[in-house]
């Protein structure tokens, strides 16, 4: 789905990295056999736009890649690679 309220916190935070300030934002994924994040960009390219802007201004993009397990959320890995082409 198209995601405005995304649309606008990407904004918010070249908006920040703009100011000086550190800007970070984080994908999650608990999906077992993940092996990077993509934003559907075929549904909302105007947020991928946004997202590849705001990397180009200096805002981090990071992923993080975690499970479920008996009640624990463990980390399968802190650097999930991003792909925003």
């Amino acid at each position: 789905t198209v995601s405005e309220r995304g649309r606008r916190h990407v904004d918010a935070l070249a908006a920040a990295r703009r100011e000086g300030l550190r800007a970070v934002i984080t994908f999650i994924s608990a999906h077992p056999r993940c092996s990077f994040f993509r934003p559907c960009c075929e549904v909302d390219p105007l947020l991928c736009e946004k997202l590849r802007k705001a990397r180009d201004a200096g805002v981090e993009i990071r992923g993080v890649k975690m499970h479920l397990e008996k009640g624990k959320v463990l980390l399968d890995s802190p650097d999930l690679p991003i792909s925003l082409e």
